[in-house]
């Protein structure tokens, strides 16, 4: 990891310890990370995190190194911490967390971050060796959206028919997760959205392009298709009506349209430019 945390010490523990027979302020928010900084490999940044407090507060940065784990980086200040890398690099992209932990009573304060690259599906060699069949976009979106998205790209949503293209889609999502900078923090979302819906007539999956009834499908049997339709707060009354890939196994699941994932696009033929891709 090219990386450097500028700690910049104000006093001692020993000095906190004997400050805290004063008055102890709750920590302020001075300058405050933003919720994320769009980069490209070898760009030098600089994100800085700022409190004040009396005694003045602790200043430390961690990072997300699994689904729910937070490694810290060593390098703890007083009021202020810079996490700064002179030039990015692959592994350094992914969720950050800023820490102000007061001086006294020991209360934190945590401000999350992301540093990412520019968000487009991973279709060319841009992270890697391989040309890939279908490109997934590591940002989430909700079903309309991925669709609209990878239109505007010259793409479709990808669109599976057959035993074949599944297994392409699942070995190229998986080669995506393990080589795009972006995809680190869906290590704990395993589903992307493909194209399909059965929102006109339940039970009746239709090809969202040419509109004819879809006739290759991998459901996650027999749990799936349910059409679940949630409850509380989650409920929808018309059910689960869009189309939901598994990049572990490769099975389907219908589910709702506005939950956000990734997604996958198809990408256009070798030297074929833009177009529309596969079909």
């Amino acid at each position: 990891m090219n990386l450097i945390v500028v700690a910049v010490l104000a006093f001692s523990v020993t000095s906190c310890t004997r400050a805290c027979s004063e008055k102890t302020m709750k920590a302020q928010i001075l300058l405050k990370p933003a919720t994320e900084y769009v980069q490209k490999l070898g760009d030098r940044i600089s994100i800085v995190c700022a409190a004040h407090a009396t005694p003045a507060p602790v200043v430390y940065w961690r990072k997300r190194v699994g689904k729910k784990t937070w490694k810290d980086i060593p390098g703890r200040a007083n009021s202020i911490s810079v996490l700064y890398f002179d030039s990015i690099e692959k592994d350094d992209f992914g969720l950050y967390r800023c820490v102000v932990e007061t001086c006294c009573n020991k209360k934190k304060e945590e401000i999350d971050t992301e540093i990412k690259v520019p968000s487009e599906p991973d279709c060319n060699k841009k992270y890697g060796n391989t040309t890939l069949m279908f490109g997934v976009d590591w940002s989430y979106a909700t079903h309309d959206q991925a669709k609209a998205n990878c239109e505007k790209l010259g793409m479709h949503l990808a669109l599976i028919h057959s035993a074949e293209e599944n297994e392409r889609l699942k070995q190229d999502a998986a080669t995506s997760f393990n080589r795009h900078p972006n995809a680190r923090k869906f290590d704990g979302d395993n589903w992307i959205w493909i194209a399909g819906s059965d929102k006109d007539e339940e039970g009746t999956w239709i090809d969202l392009y040419s509109g004819k009834k879809m006739t290759y499908f991998n459901w996650d049997k027999p749990k799936q298709p349910d059409n679940w339709k949630g409850e509380g707060k989650i409920y929808h009354e018309g059910g689960q009506d869009f189309l939901a890939f598994s990049r572990i196994d490769g099975f389907w699941d219908d589910s709702f349209e506005n939950h956000p994932r990734p997604y996958a696009c198809t990408c256009p033929k070798r030297g074929g430019g833009k177009g529309k891709g596969r079909r």
